[in-house]
């Protein structure tokens, strides 16, 4: 099971959620949660951002466990830079970008820039378990 099945389940069964009151409240299809859950599915940015506002849980947060990747990011011995959180994350990020392939890192780059489109939209709000967003 993957860290982000792992987690939505958790997140599920501690607030006594089924399966059709969380696709209800995020938008998103039950298929789709079924299939993070249960066929370890990473699903679209987006989605996991829905997920990250519906549970009231860091966005980052989602997006790391997604990748797989430990949030907050573990500080290895001796490689922690002086100054911001933000400077160790930026370098966190390029020394996992230089990892990808040539042919990827075009694609990866369309990511981010798709990521930071997102991050200048408001935050969903969502309202109660009826499934109603205060999304703009």
């Amino acid at each position: 099971m993957t860290v982000l099945a792992r987690w939505l389940e958790k997140q599920m069964g501690d607030r006594m959620l089924n399966l059709r009151t969380v696709a209800a409240g995020t938008g998103i299809s039950i298929g789709t949660i079924s299939d993070i859950v249960r066929k370890e599915h990473v699903p679209k940015t987006s989605t996991l951002l829905r997920l990250a506002d519906y549970f009231t849980t860091p966005r980052e947060q989602v997006l790391s466990l997604a990748a797989g990747v430990p949030y907050p990011l573990p500080a290895t011995e001796g490689q922690r830079p002086p100054g911001s959180e933000d400077d160790f994350l930026i370098q966190q990020l390029v020394a996992e970008f230089r990892r990808i392939p040539d042919e990827w890192k075009a694609d990866a780059l369309a990511q981010l820039r798709f990521l930071a489109e997102l991050a200048q939209r408001p935050r969903m709000r969502i309202i109660g378990d009826e499934g109603e967003t205060d999304e703009e």
